[in-house]
Parts: structure tokens; sequence; C-alpha cells
């Protein structure tokens, strides 16, 4: 079921399919109406479009587990703008204290001042057959200073690759890592 689910997820992660899909029938139904003059064709395009403002409202209220990710970056990104360290420990999963004590030091000595999480996500759920478990790698930007005084509004663009645990509703960060983006990049000479 689950697989089944992920296989389906192109549908549900982007309403442009459906739409495109429905658009592309309901034409071809339009244009037998045109050359046949079957009123059938009209009442099949007529479905169609209901069709596909149903499943654009389904695709709305469902939630892909990638969308669960991308949304939880984006709340641990708001959570690292307001400096508030313990709602950014509540995204570390209980089972990695090493984790917890580590975000606690990298954050103490900073202020972070702006957290832009880039559009080229891609999450891997692995072979996990039941999707619990995924990596998600991204590029984002980080503006912050040096509690100290010492370094200001410094701009920091940085390669994620985040691996996350669902436990109960919630995809809590087990593991990172985190390298410039441009590392391991080849330029021409």
């Amino acid at each position: 079921m689950v697989q089944l689910l992920f296989g389906m997820n192109f549908l549900f992660e982007n309403p442009l399919s459906i739409v495109l899909g429905g658009i592309f029938f309901a034409v071809i139904s339009l244009i037998g109406l045109l050359k046949t003059g079957v009123i059938r064709f009209l009442y099949l395009a007529i479905g169609i479009a209901v069709l596909t403002c149903l499943l654009v409202a389904v695709e709305r209220r469902v939630v892909t587990p990638r969308e669960e990710i991308a949304q939880t970056l984006q709340v641990i990104a708001a959570d690292l703008e307001s400096n508030n360290t313990q709602a950014i420990l509540q995204h570390v999963s209980t089972t990695v204290p090493r984790l917890q004590k580590k975000a606690e030091r990298a954050l103490k000595p900073v202020e972070i001042h702006r957290v832009v999480v880039k559009n080229n996500l891609t999450v891997d759920f692995g072979s996990d057959p039941d999707g619990n478990r995924a990596k998600a790698t991204f590029n984002a930007v980080i503006v912050g200073s040096e509690k100290s005084g010492t370094i200001r509004n410094q701009t920091v663009p940085m390669l994620f690759i985040v691996d996350f645990v669902k436990e109960g509703d919630a995809w809590r960060v087990v593991d990172y890592s985190r390298r410039s983006p441009t590392e391991g990049i080849k330029l021409p000479r």
C-alpha cells in the first residue's frame, strides 16, 4: 500500500499534471464533438472537467511525505530565524542526544537573521518499506552574526543533507551534514 502511494506522489505533489491531463482530454473530447456532432463528446468533456476539479481538490488535501518534510524544513528555518534553541531542538529526535548537544553548541555563539531554503529539495526514502526514514538534500542560505560581534551579517550558502525519521506525526532529524554547495564541482579552465 505504501509503495502504491509513493508511486502516485507525482499526482499529489503538483496539480499541474492533473490540470494538463484534464485540459488535454477535454480538448480531445471537444474536437470529437466538432468533428462528429455527437453530443456524447460534450458530456464527456464536462465529465472530464468535473473530474479534473475533483482531482485538484483531492491533491490540495493530500499531503505527501515529501511535502511534510518540506513543511518541516520551513518550520525549522523559521525557528532558526527566531533564535529559539528549544524550538529548534524539538525537531531533533530524542533518540540522538549527541545531535541535540551538537545543535545547542552550534547555535549558542550565533544569532541567525535569515534562513532561505532553496527550491531544489530532493527527498529519498531509500528502501524503507514503511516510508518512515528519509534523506533530504537541499541548498539553503543563512545570514547570521556571531554574538561576540566579531562577524556581522555573514551570508553563508550551504548544501545540507538531512536524515529524517518519522516519529508519530512528525518528521525528526536524526543526522545531518553540510558543506559548500560548490564542493566537488570541477569548473572548466
